[in-house]
Formats: structure tokens, C-alpha cells, sequence
């Protein structure tokens, strides 16, 4: 099965996969199905890196080659090994990979007007930062643009950082709409004599003399007439507060948005996240950041962020912090890295970072529409430890272009072994729309009713073995297929699914007869009436070939 994140049943279920099917009917000396447990693991042994190229003029560069770029990790040049260019809204042009082979195309059943959903987006409101203000001015443009952007093949998602008020993926606006009212701020309200986290983190962990300054003003004014000797443990006692509650709220922003990571994982099309946030600091949990991003590239997920605070403006008056010349510099500071995090994230993820304009509608039609052209550059680490430490990342490019990318990535603390490795990439293709097509694969489904609530649809799955590179071994031809077959609804969710690995030992007359006859096996799910979408997947061990094709039911 595929290992589930922690949380609510329906969604854990998204992940699971039930492991069913009918054995082939072959000799078993010869040819065996086997059901078995099936286990994807994220890998990290190889890097991937999203790059985001633009000239001067700010267009995105769609025509430029592996031999175009230059990675170094920690300053040691690396050898680029996987390269594709990924053309947001047509899919992946993979570069390097196996020619289909020739043979002949059955064409797929569609279901009568079906329009499969294609792009995700989950829009998370970060309503335990955002101020009431800026909340109100983010939700606003949010609706006018999901009322006019979202299309058919659209699936949207409301989220909160605070889990308050969320809604699931769905194309109906009344909802979407309905679910943008109810999200309010959340953020605890400040009092007169309560410092930011900011200075709390310079003053207490940098030992910096503007906050230091600065803190003590504000301890100084909230406690008139105290005894000079109490201020010390007075401003500790504020900024222990601010620590606490900072951390807090940043690890929850976080966790929710690496939950809404895994969660678009599942879902099969192009993936993204729109963050809107004032930002947030995290400069002690860079660890968690790098495990985020490394998530969200690995899942084809891109995340952009709308800084929802606006065109920046900085005023006296506008917050008790600011008490003077060096209050106002601090909140500078603050901004800018609170900020850069949502940079990062977008930097990192092959997204958008939207900021310093008031024009929030502009900001989510953006950033719900990453770059047409990614870049997915990938490098095996020389002389890698594991260790888990923290590398940086420079990317560059012949021609002067302006380079968005991920700006480092963490060591694993251990090795990735083959077997873990293909689940990995069995996984990514599952939750795709994309068709691979080196090895020729027939879908077929039908359904039988036994009643007006139930069905059970079956799906005939037939491959064309010619491609398959069998290895001779004691006058028998061997290989190994792995099958997985998922069921998702309407709204791109996950219904039911299973896997099955096919072990072939065969004497070169059944080659012969099953390179003409080919290889058929089939797969039952049962299901509640309704529109469905199939996607099967299948991967050789030998040579590594896959394959992966949709078809569409449509159960009365």
C-alpha cells in the first residue's frame, strides 16, 4: 500500500492502495501474478532542481537545451543527468527518453461529454499571520478571480492554516464562494505591551542591540515607574511569549501547507498551490523547509505565494513596535525575511512569488498559472554523505537570462535502493495525466450494476510484450511487470485502485506465441454510480520501460 500521511479517513484513503486481482491463466513455472504490498518512498539520492528562465524583458525562455545550463552544488561543478522541460498546461517533454515503439493504437473509450479534470489548485489562506485588513482585500480578489479563471477541467481547494473552514477540491463556485466568506483572521490579538517576533528572535537569539533597544523602550512604557533593575527580566518575558507563539504559528503554516503538498500528490494532473500569506519567519526550521520543497518537486507540485500585505509601506504609526528610528528599520528587516520565505518557496518549487503590488487579482491569476516552461534539471551528488546536511545550489545559463531556482537542498541520511526508486517513479506516473507510450498498452473498461446503488467496473488492461528487453537465463526469458490501476471521481479524487507484478519465466515457444498473442490481465473495483476516470500504469524491471494510459467510464 502507499504510506498515508496522519489526518482525516477520507483523505488517507486517497493514498491507499488495495491490492487485488485475478491470476493469468499460464502456466506457473512460466507465468505467475502476484498481489502484494507495494511501498513508494520519496527519494532524494537525486537532486531536482525547477528552473525558471527569463530575459530581459522578463519572458519566460521555452527553447533552451541541457547543454544550455550549469549546476554546482556547494561550489563543485555537477553533471547534469536528467533533464525534461515541463510545459505548464501541455504536459512534460521528456528529453533523452526510450522512442515509443511502433504498433498499432487502439483508441481509448471516453465517456459521452466527460470533461477530466487536468489542474488543481489548492488556495491556502494563511489566516493565522494575515491582519484583518489585508485578509478582507486577499479574500475579495480571491473570489473575482476564481468566478472568472477556473475552467471545466479546474478543480479548486480552500485551505486555512488554521484548519478552519476548509473545503476539499470541487468545481462548483457556490462552494468555492461560500468557503471565501467563512475564512476569517485568526491571528491572536496583540496587546499594548506584546513585541514582535522579530525582535524577540534578534534580541534573544542574536543578541542584537537595536532590538535589545528597542524592547526595552517598549518594557520601559508598558511598566511606567518600574524599579530599573526588573526591566531585564521584563523583556525576557516578552520575548519568551513572542518566541513561543511565533514558533508556533509558523510550524503550523508549515505543516498545513506540507499537508496540502501530499494531499495534491494524489491527484492526477498538473499540481499547484497558491499561497496567500504576509510571510512568515523560519530561520531555525530550514530542515523542514528543504523536506517541504523536496516533497513538492518530487510530486510535481509548484507552489506560488501572493504577499498579501500589498504594495510594503512603513509608517510610525503602524505598529506599537515602532517606537523609533531603529523600531522602524527593524519592522523593515522583519518584512523583507518574512518575505523571502515565501520567495523561497516559490524559488524552490518552480512557482511564482507575487509582491510589493496591491494588485492581489494580478497576484493570484499569476501565481494559479506558474510559468509556462520549467526546467526540471537533475544531478546525482558526487561523493555525497549522509549526513544530512545542508548544500547550496547555483544554477546558471548561457545567454544572460534571469534564473529562478531552488536555492539548496538537504543531504538524505541514507541510501535509495532501486526497487524504492522505481516504486518512486510508478507513483509519480499514477498521479499524472501524462501518457507514456514506450511500451503499447490497450485500456478497456465496462461495468455491470447488481443494483440502482452499486457497480462494479472492470478494467481490461493488454500489453504488447515486443518492447520488453527479456534477459535469457537457463534457456528461460525473464522479466518482471509491475501493473497499477487507480480509480479517481469526477473531481480528480481517489476511489480505489490495485497493483499486481507479473513474473514471466518463459521458454522461447510461449514468447513466441505471447509476442503475437500479447499479455491481458484484468482488474474489478466497486463503485457507487458516477462519472470515473481509469489510469493504469505499468514499469519492466529489465529494461525499465513504462507506459501509463487514461480512459474514461461513465457508470449510470
Amino acid at each position: 500500500m502507499f504510506l498515508c500521511p496522519p489526518g482525516a479517513a477520507t483523505a488517507r484513503v486517497l493514498c491507499v492502495v488495495v491490492l487485488a486481482g485475478a491470476a493469468a491463466a499460464q502456466e506457473p513455472s512460466e507465468m505467475t501474478t502476484r498481489d502484494e504490498a507495494v511501498v513508494f518512498r520519496s527519494s532524494a539520492n537525486l537532486v531536482v532542481v525547477p528552473v525558471v528562465a527569463r530575459d530581459r524583458q522578463g519572458r519566460v525562455a521555452t527553447n533552451l537545451h541541457k547543454e544550455d545550463f550549469r549546476v554546482s552544488d556547494a561550489g563543485r561543478p555537477q553533471e547534469i543527468s536528467r533533464f525534461s522541460v515541463e510545459d505548464r498546461g501541455r504536459g512534460v517533454r521528456a528529453t533523452g527518453a526510450a522512442p515509443s515503439p511502433s504498433g498499432p493504437e487502439t483508441a481509448l473509450e471516453e465517456a459521452p461529454g466527460a470533461a477530466a479534470p487536468e489542474r488543481f489548485v489548492a488556495y491556502l489562506f494563511d489566516d493565522v499571520h494575515l491582519e484583518a485588513g489585508d485578509l478582507i482585500q486577499t479574500r475579495l480578489a480571491a473570489s473575482r478571480h476564481m468566478a472568472a479563471a477556473l475552467g471545466p477541467t479546474d478543480r479548486a481547494a480552500i485551505l486555512t492554516t488554521s484548519g478552519i473552514g476548509m473545503l476539499d477540491f470541487t468545481d462548483d463556485q457556490a462552494s468555492l464562494q461560500q468557503a471565501l466568506k467563512g475564512i476569517m483572521p485568526r491571528a491572536r490579538p496583540a496587546m499594548d505591551c506584546d513585541t514582535t517576533y522579530y525582535i524577540a528572535d534578534q534580541y534573544r537569539n542574536l543578541h542584537d542591540f537595536a532590538a535589545d533597544a528597542v524592547l526595552t523602550a517598549q518594557a520601559m512604557a508598558c511598566n511606567p515607574g518600574a524599579d530599573p533593575k526588573t526591566i531585564g527580566s521584563i523583556k525576557d518575558a516578552m520575548a519568551f511569549r513572542a518566541l513561543s507563539q511565533g514558533e508556533r504559528d509558523t510550524r503550523l503554516a508549515l505543516s498545513v501547507l506540507d499537508g496540502a503538498v501530499q494531499r495534491l500528490s494524489t491527484m492526477p494532473g498538473q499540481r499547484a498551490i497558491v499561497l496567500a500569506s504576509p510571510g512568515f519567519l523560519a530561520r531555525e526550521m530550514g530542515l523542514e523547509k528543504g523536506d517541504l520543497m523536496e516533497r513538492a518537486v518530487r510530486a510535481n507540485v509548484s507552489i506560488g505565494a501572493v504577499d498579501a500585505r500589498g504594495l510594503a509601506t512603513f509608517t510610525p504609526e503602524a505598529r506599537q513596535s515602532r517606537l523609533s528610528v531603529l523600531g522602524s528599520s527593524l519592522d523593515r528587516a522583519a518584512a523583507m525575511e518574512e518575505g523571502s520565505v515565501l520567495g523561497e518557496l516559490a524559488d524552490g518549487t518552480g512557482g511564482t512569488y507575487f509582491h510589493n503590488n496591491n494588485d492581489l487579482g494580478e497576484g493570484f491569476r499569476l501565481t494559479a498559472s506558474p510559468p509556462e516552461c520549467v526546467y526540471l534539471l537533475g544531478f546525482a551528488p558526487q561523493n555525497l554523505k549522509y549526513d544530512g546536511s545542508f548544500h547550496t545550489i547555483k544554477v546558471s545559463v548561457a545567454g544572460g537570462f534571469n534564473i529562478q531556482a531552488r536555492r539548496g537542498y538537504y543531504a538524505p541520511k541514507r541510501m535509495t535502493d532501486a526497487e524504492e526508486q522505481a516504486g518512486e517513479e510508478i507513483r509519480e506516473a499514477l498521479f499524472s495525466r501524462e501518457e507514456m507510450r514506450q511500451i503499447p498498452l490497450e485500456v478497456r473498461t465496462q461495468f455491470f450494476k447488481p443494483d440502482e446503488a452499486s457497480a462494479r467496473v472492470t478494467v481490461v488492461v493488454r500489453v504488447d510484450p515486443k518492447p520488453l528487453r527479456f534477459r535469457k537465463e537457463e534457456g528461460r526469458n525473464n522479466d518482471v511487470l509491475k501493473i497499477v490501476s487507480a480509480v479517481f471521481d469526477r473531481d480528480g479524487k481517489y476511489v480505489a485502485g490495485n497493483s499486481k507484478t507479473l513474473t514471466m519465466r518463459l521458454t522461447d515457444e510461449t514468447l513466441a506465441t505471447r509476442m503475437n498473442a500479447g499479455l491481458s490481465l484484468r482488474s474489478s473495483f466497486d463503485v457507487t454510480p458516477g462519472l470515473y476516470q481509469v489510469r493504469v500504469v505499468i514499469r519492466d524491471s529489465e529494461g525499465q520501460l513504462m507506459a501509463a494510459r487514461n480512459a474514461a467510464i461513465d457508470v449510470p
